[in-house]
């Protein structure tokens, strides 16, 4: 009796868990049919800051019309300089397109182009602001790059996850990003902190001209890797043909963003400083910002990142400096 109890039990066990994948994969095939027929909204990429960064700076870079500077870059750009405070202390309505280090100059490139075509009257200065990390990445993030080309042409792919087989399957992406993405989305550790939620972020940017700020602390003390900084002459190339883009009578400027000097060596302004003439001689830039290379790490949020004090500090210094160049009439 109680092995016939024990069979019973398994048949109704696995007939269950068979309805269980049996309705998995209807579902899956209805999320397939709602994009194949659109019955679907379009996904919104509100998801994480990622996300939020570079769909927000792809929308602005189209939709102001009355730039005057524009700063583009990696997340040191997006997070070190004050888009408000440089139109303040300049008279010039300026723009902040900065996104992040997973993109590449090519992406940056789209996003300049978006800017100086829509546009009503001529740029006069873009400025270039990028970390020395982003010099020593070899290649870009893929899954960002197709993010961004997806945003920028208004084609909205379905974000896949390799990683996780199941969830692949079953099309799980589908309804992350056409439902779950449509709501507010709390974002993690400091960032839920300061800004809550990933629509707050979204609206925090376009309300600052693009800027952002990083609300996170500095440690010293962790391990945050080498400062064995490069530029390879493929990131050569790929930095002229973006300096291209520029309209001939639109000034431009580079600058390289500062880290922490706790964890440099003593070798390190001088590193840098080869870098700035590789980029001078073989890139063909003429403007470069003598600023510092590293600042003291109470000034920073992470090691790439200033923290909020310190990027109006840093913002006023790079306006004088541009002063001081001619780039900028005071």
């Amino acid at each position: 009796m109680s092995l016939i109890t024990k069979s019973i039990n398994l048949n109704d066990l696995l007939r269950f868990f068979g309805l269980i994948i049996f309705y998995l994969f209807c579902m899956s095939f209805f999320l397939q049919a709602g994009v194949y027929y659109d019955f679907f909204p379009k996904p919104s990429p509100k998801l994480d800051v990622d996300r939020v960064i570079i769909s927000n700076k792809v929308k602005l870079s189209k939709s102001e019309k009355n730039a005057d500077i524009l700063l583009i870059g990696d997340s040191s750009c997006l997070m070190n300089i004050d888009a408000n405070k440089l139109t303040d202390i300049s008279g010039k309505k300026t723009y902040n397109l900065g996104t992040i280090s997973y993109l590449d100059f090519e992406s940056y490139g789209d996003l300049l182009s978006n800017a100086l075509i829509n546009n009503d009257n001529p740029v006069s200065l873009v400025c270039l602001f990028i970390h020395p990390e982003f010099l020593r990445r070899a290649t870009p993030s893929n899954t960002h790059i197709e993010f961004f080309k997806s945003c920028n042409n208004d084609v909205h792919v379905f974000n896949s996850n390799i990683d996780n087989l199941i969830y692949s399957l079953l099309n799980l992406n589908i309804f992350k990003d056409t439902f779950r993405g449509r709501i507010p989305n709390p974002l993690k550790n400091k960032f839920r902190q300061y800004y809550g939620f990933t629509t707050s972020l979204d609206s925090y940017l376009s309300e600052h001209n693009g800027s952002a700020i990083d609300p996170r602390v500095f440690d010293s003390t962790e391990n945050h890797g080498n400062t064995l900084y490069k530029i390879t002459d493929k990131k050569i190339n790929q930095l002229i043909k973006f300096t291209s883009i520029i309209p001939p009578d639109c000034k431009f400027v580079l600058c390289l963003t500062p880290v922490p000097s706790e964890i440099t060596g003593m070798s390190y302004s001088s590193t840098m400083q080869s870098i700035i003439e590789k980029i001078r001689n073989n890139g063909k830039v003429e403007n470069i910002l003598q600023m510092p290379f590293t600042l003291p790490a109470k000034d920073f949020a992470t090691k790439t990142h200033l923290n909020s004090k310190s990027r109006t500090m840093y913002t006023d210094m790079a306006y004088k400096e541009m002063v001081k160049l001619g780039i900028i009439e005071e």
